[in-house]
């Protein structure tokens, strides 16, 4: 899911959804009874699986050691009690100066990952260097109970997260365009924020394509042709699968005509 927040906030379904190995599913699963799942402590960690902190014993205050450029970790207040771990990778062209700051003038893209992990996933990280060469600030951040971020993930929770995300990054970054790419759960939860702010793929083994198809289908439907909306399938002997559309020498382009897009329909 990659969306716009212009006058109008809209999303679209383009690309497929995070990777997570089944055997993850199947032992955090194993041993609860339909009762168990009914309990909101555990049926929180089956959804998010925010324990599997996987890669294990990385230092998420170096972000340099993953090997991303111009990259550099910081911490978002939220309340009293949640504090977001997040990175902001700078767009090509600042990499060799000294400016960091989100009003710059290159547009943003606050990028919202899947259940399990952190924000230092390599799948993650290439995203990362991918937007970044393309001229983004890219904002990642992990909901609370991820990473290094403190709290217990909700759905009203990681709705909270988002929003002050949203909040801290249009802070300082004035009129500059602002783009979620919601991935996986990172979808469902990008669609969710969007709601509260307007009211105030074939080889993809976790997610079957026909969901995207029928997605993308009710948006054109329902908003007839109102909808900054862009549906695109990989060929599956690309071999992308869940998690590695990054590797496809087209997204730089497929990204940059929804932009276009979006912009001629303002």
């Amino acid at each position: 899911m990659f969306s716009r927040l212009g006058k109008k906030l809209t999303s679209f379904p383009i690309f497929p959804f995070q990777n997570l190995e089944r055997q993850n599913v199947l032992c955090a699963m194993v041993d609860f009874s339909s009762k168990d799942i009914t309990n909101p402590w555990i049926f929180s960690k089956i959804l998010f699986l925010h324990f599997l902190k996987f890669p294990y014993f990385v230092d998420l205050k170096r972000p340099d050691k993953r090997g991303i450029k111009g990259c550099k970790n910081f911490y978002i207040k939220v309340n009293e009690k949640v504090t977001l771990g997040a990175w902001q990778t700078l767009p090509a062209d600042l990499l060799e100066g000294d400016s960091s700051q989100l009003n710059s003038g290159h547009p943003i893209i606050l990028y919202l990952h899947g259940r399990a992990g952190t924000r230092a996933q390599p799948h993650r990280i290439e995203l990362y260097k991918v937007l970044s060469s393309m001229n983004f600030h890219v904002i990642a951040i992990d909901y609370r109970g991820f990473g290094d971020s403190s709290g217990t993930p909700t759905e009203e929770g990681v709705l909270e997260d988002t929003y002050r995300t949203y909040k801290w990054i249009r802070d300082r970054s004035d009129k500059v365009p602002l783009y979620i790419w919601g991935h996986s759960l990172g979808s469902a939860i990008s669609t969710n924020l969007l709601k509260h702010l307007n009211q105030k793929v074939s080889d993809d083994h976790i997610i079957p394509v026909q969901c995207g198809r029928e997605l993308h289908n009710k948006v054109e439907h329902y908003r007839k042709g109102r909808s900054y909306t862009m549906y695109k399938e990989f060929d599956k002997h690309l071999g992308y699968r869940h998690c590695e559309i990054y590797k496809d020498p087209e997204l730089p382009t497929i990204i940059r005509n929804f932009m276009k897009m979006c912009v001629e329909k303002k």
